[in-house]
C-alpha cells in the first residue's frame, strides 16, 4: 500500500493585493498586484503543529500578537527568515502593520479580489487564505515591496521574532491616505510523491 505525505506549498504569485484609490469625483478604481510567497521554518514548524493537533510556538493568527507587516526595501527571501530580514519594515505606528481580517484564515474562499494576474480564482478547498486590510487613513508608505506575518513579542517586534512566510509583490505599491488597502496570501497544500511503500 502506498503512503501519501502532505506538503504546504506556495506557489508564484499566491500572494494578491489590491489597491483601491477613491477620486475626488467620486470615482472608485482597483489596482491589482501580485506577489511571490515562500513559507519560513517557522511556518512550516506552524503547519506541522497545526496538522498534528498540537499547540504551535507561534500563533500567526492571533488577534493580539500575529501582524501582517509590510516593507518598502529589497530583501532577500530565506528559509530561515524571521522579524529582521523585513529590510524597510513599516512600523512607526501599530496601525501601519494589521491582524488578520476576521473571518480568516479559511479554505474555499471566493473574495472576487483574491485573483491571480490572469484574474483566476485563487481560494479552493485545498488552499488555505489570509487577508489583511488596511483602510484609507492607515499605513500611508510608497515603495511597498513585500512582507511578512509575524508573531510579534512588542510594538514595533522584535528582530528576532519569527514570521511564517515572506513574499515580493510587483509591481511595487504607494498607498496614499485616500487607498484602501486588501492583501490576500494563499497557501495551497499540495500532495507529494509517495515517500513510502509497503
Amino acid at each position: 500500500m502506498e503512503k501519501e505525505s502532505v506538503l504546504i506549498k506556495s506557489h508564484s504569485f499566491n500572494v494578491c493585493a489590491v489597491l483601491i484609490k477613491h477620486h475626488k469625483d467620486g470615482k472608485i478604481t482597483k489596482k491589482r498586484f501580485h506577489g511571490k510567497n515562500a513559507l519560513t521554518k517557522s511556518g512550516e514548524i506552524y503547519y506541522a503543529k497545526i496538522g498534528a493537533r498540537q499547540m504551535p510556538p507561534s500563533d500567526f493568527v492571533d488577534q493580539t500578537n500575529g501582524r501582517l507587516v509590510l516593507r518598502n526595501m529589497l530583501a532577500g527571501i530565506e528559509e530561515d527568515d524571521n522579524f529582521a530580514d523585513l529590510t524597510g519594515h513599516l512600523t512607526a505606528k501599530t496601525t501601519d502593520y494589521k491582524p488578520v481580517s476576521m473571518g480568516y484564515p479559511k479554505t474555499d474562499d471566493n473574495d472576487p479580489d483574491n485573483v491571480d494576474d490572469s484574474e483566476n480564482p485563487r481560494g479552493g478547498p485545498n488552499i488555505i487564505t489570509y487577508l489583511y486590510e488596511w483602510p484609507k487613513d492607515d499605513l500611508v508608505a510608497n515603495s511597498i515591496q513585500g512582507g511578512g506575518i509575524v508573531f510579534k513579542s512588542a510594538d514595533p517586534p522584535a528582530n528576532s521574532d519569527p514570521i511564517l512566510n515572506h513574499f515580493d509583490i510587483i509591481p511595487i505599491i504607494n498607498k496614499t491616505a485616500e487607498d484602501e488597502l486588501r492583501i490576500f496570501i494563499n497557501h495551497s497544500i499540495n500532495r507529494v510523491d509517495p515517500l513510502l511503500q509497503q
